[in-house]
């Protein structure tokens, strides 16, 4: 199943565990959809675990994708336009159950259908993957951990891309209570209660009315279940607005989504689902790449499946209905022919272009082309190469002899081709100073201080190295004069004008000069 960037590979699989009816849904779509003049193309995978009967899992199946097309925002190129199409589909789809609430059927004691459904919805357009959900089927995604090659760390990495819709948590729980709602456990399970009146009233509903409140859903977010809505507060106290994110895939690494009721969720592991798909994977490629047409390849879906049902009969509970989706996603590889034309088609408009542009006086950078992506000995097409300029030796002009005030401004040297270089700075014979002394008149003697040092950094070898030599003499005689001056006190002190040390002989001829 491709799309504009992407291969997808999808397996499936649902069973229906050890319950009397099923009420699980899945839905996987790819269509092309026009707009005008905009043709977009999508992939879209979806989960519907249904409660209370299959009839809310059945209409979200047929009725969401529907109306998320219907929605304007779902064309935009906006990801947060897109994001708000995909919440106002959700809550539109969950309106329009009111008109088939009538014929869906009553429950046993001759109330409205209490049906719902949670929805788990995955849409991939172009690089971006839109998710939806509300309730707990969960999906997660999966991807090669190329960085870590220990063999403690999995070998996959597993992230989860929602968010459960649990009435214990605090952000639900306050939801729940605002909207006149409230949660009870029951059997260690919290549950959002239903409050209705007592089996014996007849007649309107009134203040005085005796209620009976009963834990009854364990979500706090689906599609469906209108007995929620409260009319003094015109709120649905389980709510149908979906958690929608955008997530960016990545070209370069090796990804795949696993949609699940909770069937699967309650017995397996996220990061065990991760490695359990991803070693199949691993397999399938050696056995593809071996040529063994023996071996059958086992769907990723179908060992999900038959692992979570064993997990259930290995705790002796009856296995709940269970739907998976995987979809594996790879990025669709360019035919090597094409990306060849394309590349001498490029680089031949590109050197017409240079050869056609008029000469000017200001240098420009050489564009080189880079290598071909691959070698083809037999291959007709003209190769194209650029002449390369003639070599020709810079021209050197004597500069005068630099003065302490002249300072270097020009740190590059453009070529006779009119390339600009960035080798290391020439012998001080070949180099151009100017000086700024006519544009920036110094006002103190700062400024001629910074120009000698940097007229120093281009002096010739040989007057450096005299220079060092000298100014290092100098410092070496300061230190003596302070050493020997330190020494003859001390002695003085302790020998009570004992003779004092003889100066080194540069400072007793200068002595010598002043008697």
């Amino acid at each position: 199943m491709p799309t504009n960037c992407w291969n997808l590979r999808v397996t499936a699989e649902v069973n229906q565990g050890c319950r009397k009816y099923m009420e699980d849904v899945i839905s996987v779509q790819f269509e092309r959809v026009k707009s005008g003049k905009v043709v977009l193309e999508y992939a879209a995978f979806a989960i519907f675990d249904g409660h209370g009967g299959k009839d809310a899992a059945h209409f979200a199946k047929d009725h969401l994708l529907e109306n998320i097309k219907v929605q304007k925002g779902f064309f935009s190129k906006d990801a947060e336009t897109v994001k708000k199409a995909i919440s106002d589909a959700f809550v539109s789809t969950h309106h329009a159950m009111w008109n088939k609430l009538p014929e869906w059927p009553k429950t046993g004691l001759g109330h409205p259908s209490t049906a719902g459904t949670t929805a788990s919805l995955v849409i991939i357009r172009g690089n971006l993957m839109y998710v939806a959900n509300v309730g707990d089927s969960m999906i997660v995604m999966g991807s090669r951990d190329v960085c870590d090659k220990s063999v403690i760390k999995p070998k996959f990495i597993a992230k989860d891309l929602t968010i459960d819709h649990k009435p214990e948590l605090y952000k639900e729980r306050s939801r729940i209570e605002r909207c006149g709602g409230c949660v009870m456990n029951k059997a260690g399970v919290n549950r959002v209660v239903w409050s209705r009146p007592k089996i014996s009233h007849t007649g309107p509903i009134r203040r005085s009315t005796k209620i009976d409140k009963i834990p009854f859903l364990a979500v706090a977010r689906s599609l469906g279940d209108l007995w929620s809505f409260n009319s003094e507060l015109n709120e649905f106290v389980v709510s149908p607005v979906p958690d929608v994110y955008v997530y960016k895939l990545h070209e370069n690494k090796e990804q795949f989504v696993v949609l699940a009721s909770d069937g699967l969720w309650n017995m397996v592991r996220p990061q065990e689902s991760v490695n359990l798909v991803g070693n199949l994977e691993d397999e399938r490629k050696r056995v593809q790449e071996s040529g063994d047409t023996s071996t059958t390849h086992t769907s990723p879906a179908h060992q999900l499946v038959q692992t979570a049902l064993e997990r259930w009969e290995m705790r002796m509970m009856r296995a709940d209905n269970t739907s998976v989706i995987v979809v594996i996603i790879e990025r669709r590889q360019m035919e090597q022919t094409r990306k060849r034309d394309t590349y001498f088609e490029t680089w031949t408009s590109a050197a017409d272009k240079q050869n056609t542009e008029p000469s000017t006086s200001e240098s420009k950078e050489t564009v080189k082309p880079p290598p071909p992506p691959y070698n083809d000995n037999n291959a007709k097409e003209e190769i194209i190469t650029i002449p390369k300029p003639e070599e020709q030796q810079p021209a050197t002009v004597d500069p005068p002899t630099p003065t302490p005030t002249e300072v270097l401004q020009d740190s590059s040297i453009s070529s006779s081709s009119g390339e600009v270089t960035d080798d290391p700075l020439p012998p001080p014979e070949k180099m151009t100073t100017r000086s700024h002394s006519d544009d920036q008149p110094t006002s103190s003697g700062i400024s001629d201080e910074r120009a000698v040092t940097r007229s120093r950094t281009h002096e010739a070898p040989k007057q450096a190295k005299k220079r060092r030599k000298s100014e290092d003499g100098v410092a070496i005689e300061r230190k003596s004069r302070r050493l020997l001056r330190s020494t003859n006190k001390r002695r003085a002190k302790s020998d009570g004008g004992a003779m004092l040390l003889k100066s080194p002989p540069r400072l007793m001829r200068s002595q010598t000069k002043k008697t």
